[in-house]
């Protein structure tokens, strides 16, 4: 474990702690109740591999804020035009609406693989919030694959971010 403090030294502009989240969604970090300042404050990674990753990985806490939430919040950053199997925000699919859970991710910034191991909603909540605080497109050239599916089965893609983030079931 790391201390915050430490953490965002290190990993600098690749660092969006809970300050940033109070800042750019307006997240009162002492709610839900089940959240305490410790889980807050304990980083489950080492200094070693901050060190290591600090310049080609994003540290970020992931608050409990649904795709939906962050549509409806920064909505000029997603592609609007999907195809019909996918209604723009009044989604049924379960993805859309999950919250999460309040998590530290350190996520590969040039989406070296092409599957991660990260839900949708994690995987865009990381996506947009480097963005807002660097001004920085992660996964901007390519579609990546999140744990999370569609209804039908069908793997959702993020990505393409190069004017808008994209979410889709269109495998490139």
């Amino acid at each position: 474990m790391t201390e915050y403090h430490v953490a965002s030294e290190i990993m600098d502009k690749n660092f969006f702690g809970i300050e940033d989240a109070v800042t750019y969604y307006g997240i009162n970090p002492l709610r839900p109740k089940k959240l305490s300042e410790q889980v807050m404050e304990d980083i489950p990674f080492t200094e070693k591999l901050l060190l290591t990753l600090k310049d080609t990985h994003v540290l970020v806490a992931v608050f409990p804020v649904s795709i939906v939430d962050l549509i409806r919040n920064k909505g000029h950053l997603f592609k609007k035009h999907h195809t019909a199997a996918l209604p723009w925000i009044r989604c049924k699919d379960a993805f859309f609406k999950d919250k999460g859970v309040f998590t530290w991710e350190l996520v590969d910034k040039e989406a070296t693989k092409k599957t991660y191991d990260y839900s949708a909603q994690v995987l865009v909540y990381v996506v947009i919030s480097h963005f807002l605080k660097t001004g920085e497109r992660l996964f901007k050239d390519k579609l990546t694959k999140t744990s999370s599916r569609f209804s039908d089965g069908k793997p959702v893609l993020i990505g393409d971010f190069s004017s808008c983030l994209r979410i889709t079931d269109d495998d490139p």
